[in-house]
C-alpha cells in the first residue's frame, strides 16, 4: 500500500490563512500587554527610588515592544536620575532609530550630551529637536530658552530659527 501525498486544498489553505490573521494579531496584543505590565512596573519601581530595579523592568518591556515609546522614557528618566549620562545619550539614540521625529527624544539625547561634556554633539542634537518641532513653538521654547543655557555664562546656545 503506498501512502498518498497529501496537498491542501482550498479549504486547507483558507483555514491557515484564518489562523494566521486570528492568531498572529493576538500574539501582537499579548506581547504588548506584557511589555505593558513590565512598564507599570518600571514606573512603580522608579517612584520608589529603586533604579536597578526600574531599569531592569523598562529594558524588559523594550525587549518584548523595542519602540515602546513610553518604555524608552522610563529608561532614559532613570538614567538622568543617576547621572549616566553616556547611557542615556545611547538610550536616546537607540530611541530615535524608532522615533526619528520625536522632538523630545532629541531633546533628551541633548540633555544627555550636555551633561557629559559633549556641547557639539549636544548642541546639534538640540538643532535637530528645534527642526523637527519647528511648527510647535512651545517646544521650541523650551529648547531655546529654558533648557540649554550655556553654562558659561556666553549666552544661549545658537539653535537657529528651526526650519
Amino acid at each position: 500500500m503506498t501512502v498518498k501525498e497529501h496537498k491542501p486544498g482550498r479549504l486547507g489553505w483558507c483555514a491557515l490563512l484564518v489562523c494566521a490573521l486570528v492568531i498572529a494579531p493576538l500574539q501582537a496584543q499579548e506581547r504588548e500587554k506584557q511589555a505593558g505590565q513590565y512598564y507599570v512596573e518600571g514606573v512603580n519601581f522608579f517612584t520608589q527610588s529603586r533604579m536597578r530595579d526600574a531599569e531592569r523592568a523598562f529594558l524588559q518591556a523594550l525587549r518584548i515592544a523595542p519602540s515602546d515609546k513610553a518604555a524608552w522614557m522610563g529608561l532614559t528618566d532613570v538614567y538622568l536620575a543617576q547621572q549616566r549620562f553616556e547611557e542615556g545619550a545611547a538610550a536616546a539614540e537607540q530611541a530615535l532609530d524608532h522615533h526619528p521625529g520625536d522632538a523630545e527624544f532629541w531633546i533628551r539625547k541633548g540633555v544627555f550630551l550636555r551633561e557629559a561634556g559633549r556641547p557639539e554633539e549636544a548642541s546639534a542634537a538640540l538643532r535637530r529637536a528645534v527642526q523637527v518641532a519647528s511648527s510647535d513653538q512651545a517646544v521650541v521654547k523650551r529648547v531655546k530658552n529654558e533648557l540649554f543655557y550655556d553654562r558659561d555664562a556666553k549666552g544661549r546656545v545658537d539653535l537657529g530659527a528651526g526650519e
